[in-house]
This record gives structure tokens, C-alpha cells and sequence, in this order.
């Protein structure tokens, strides 16, 4: 339930991904479209971005594996989806409007790679684009902070990733048309999954009993 949990996040945040990231997905492809070797670029270029959202998922289960061990696993899980919901909602209050981080070194990186058009600068765009600047992913590092070992931590990210990929994929397939259909959905949406799987983890970590959804405290939790 936990590692499904990061599927169906990353399903609802692909809507947000076709307007930050359906620019580049198109661009990958602008020349050769999917035809001779654009589906193995399009493969490299989601593995690339996966295999960073699972390297942040391990991060994640790492700092998480002292408060697993100090017995505070049914707080982290609470703490995980108070900060899901938190990470979501609090900027679009308007608080926190300082300086932000200068990812410009990045995004230099990922356009010299998307000048190179080869196999492996796909895969290296799709790396350093999981780097960038997104509150899903924000959302999504939150919610692997909550896994019961390493393994379900970097599976919640390698499933919110396949989530993502999904619909960007689509919109390789139906091209900038039907990218701005899927976008204008987002609002909608995003803020419904985000909320539920907030407070699925807030009742996750309560142990009140509930089979899947909040199992008593000492029962497995997947």
C-alpha cells in the first residue's frame, strides 16, 4: 500500500510534470520524432530521471532509518504526511517569498546535453532533471521519509517517477495539444491527490486499526 501509494502520486503530479517537464520530452524528440532510435532516447531520458528520484528516495530512508530505530516510526509516518501537505499548500499561501536557489548551473548542464541529441546525453538530461526545482517531487521526498526499510523508500520514489513518466509519454505521443488539455487539469486534481495521500500517511502513523489504511501499532504496515 505504501509503494502504491507512490504510483498514484506520481499519477496525479504528471499533470504538473507535462508543463515544467513536456517542453524538454518534446524537444528530445523534435528531430527524429519517435521513429529509428527516439523511443530508446524517450526510455534513457525516464530512466535517467527515475534513477535520481531513487537515489533521493534512498536519502531519504537513510535519514529516516535513526528515528525507525529509535522506535518513532508511527511519528514519522504522521510527520511525513503533515510535511506532504505542508510542502503542497503553505507556498501557495504566499509565505516564504526569499531568495530562492540558483539552479542555473543545471540547467545550463541539461541544455548542453540536449544539444549532444545522443543515447547517452538523454539519459543524462533525465538525471539532472530530477535535480530540479519541483514541489512534487518535494511532496513525493516527503512521503519516502515514511518507508519501513530502504527498499520501500527508494520504491516509493521509483514508482512516483513511473507515475510521472506515464502521462509524459503520452504527451510524446499526442504532441503540445494534448499536453495543455492534461495541464489544465492540474489544479484540480494534484491539490485532491496530495491531500488524500497526506492524510493516508497522517492515519498510517495513528494505528487505529484500520486494515491497509491505519494498521495497529506493532501489526505490518505495506
Amino acid at each position: 500500500m505504501f509503494v502504491l501509494s507512490g504510483l498514484l502520486l506520481g499519477l496525479a503530479s504528471s499533470l504538473h510534470c507535462v508543463g515544467m517537464c513536456g517542453p524538454i520530452v518534446l524537444a528530445l524528440n523534435r528531430v527524429s520524432g519517435l521513429k529509428q532510435n527516439g523511443w530508446a532516447r524517450l526510455l534513457l531520458y525516464h530512466s535517467g530521471r527515475i534513477t535520481t528520484y531513487i537515489t533521493l528516495g534512498l536519502l531519504a530512508g537513510l535519514l529516516g532509518l535513526g528515528v525507525r530505530i529509535g522506535g518513532w516510526q508511527q511519528w514519522l509516518s504522521i510527520i511525513s504526511g503533515i510535511m506532504i501537505l505542508g510542502i503542497y499548500f503553505v507556498p501557495r499561501l504566499g509565505w516564504f517569498k526569499g531568495r530562492g536557489i540558483n539552479f542555473q548551473p543545471i540547467t545550463s548542464r541539461i541544455s548542453q546535453q540536449m544539444q549532444k541529441r545522443t543515447m547517452l546525453s538523454s539519459g543524462i538530461t533525465g538525471m539532472l532533471n530530477g535535480l530540479l526545482p519541483c514541489g512534487m517531487v518535494y511532496v513525493a521526498v516527503a512521503g519516502s521519509l515514511a518507508g519501513n526499510n530502504l527498499f520501500q523508500s527508494a520504491g516509493f520514489m521509483a514508482m512516483f517517477g513511473m507515475g510521472t513518466a506515464s502521462t509524459l509519454v503520452a504527451v510524446t505521443l499526442g504532441g503540445g495539444w494534448l499536453g495543455k488539455r492534461l495541464a489544465n487539469l492540474s489544479p484540480y486534481v494534484i491539490p485532491t491527490f496530495v491531500c488524500i495521500i497526506g492524510c493516508l500517511f497522517i492515519l498510517r502513523g495513528m494505528g487505529l486499526g484500520i486494515p491497509f489504511i491505519s494498521p495497529a501499532v506493532g501489526a505490518s504496515c505495506h
